[in-house]
């Protein structure tokens, strides 16, 4: 598999504390994760983060999109996600093969997933590949991070636990 390596994180917070975000990681103590944050949507909102949190896959089906259209918080080569229902991915431009054949790289990418999910104060997370690629995602229903881990179903090359 080609895909990026995902953190699947599960967090409760408001539209209000998703926006503060960037603030608490611009001031953490890593120095990985510290420094300038930038959403993807220019001048974010309460209503524009809303907006983009709402869109459902047939709107990119059916639209021509670009990043402004997701809720992304990017940093060099860090990227949050964040959907609906309260769930974001973290990336980092590591390959899943990387993540799964080299200890340093895992090691790493798990150290930083564990930092953003502290900070979200996270209910759940999980390791995946790229989720594009997966079609796990059934929008009539809550996607959590559990329901991911189930149908996923032990099986390593969808998810695998963070160490």
């Amino acid at each position: 598999m080609g895909q990026n390596v995902n953190a699947l994180i599960e967090h409760n917070l408001p539209s209000e504390d998703i926006l503060k975000l960037p603030e608490y990681l611009c001031a953490s103590s890593d120095e990985t994760i510290s420094g300038q944050w930038h959403w993807t949507i220019p001048k974010i909102d309460k209503q524009l983060l809303e907006d983009a949190l709402s869109k459902r896959a047939e709107y990119f089906i059916n639209n021509s999109w670009s990043e402004k259209d997701l809720a992304l918080l990017e940093k060099d080569n860090m990227t949050l996600h964040f959907f609906k229902p309260n769930l974001l991915t973290f990336d980092n431009s590591i390959r899943w093969n990387s993540y799964k054949s080299n200890e340093t790289l895992r090691k790493e990418f798990n150290r930083l997933a564990k930092i953003i999910s502290q900070l979200l104060s996270a209910l759940d997370i999980i390791i995946v590949p790229d989720l594009s690629s997966v079609d796990f995602f059934d929008e009539e229903k809550d996607l959590t991070v559990n329901a991911y881990r189930q149908k996923a179903n032990d099986n390593k090359i969808y998810a695998v636990e963070i160490e």
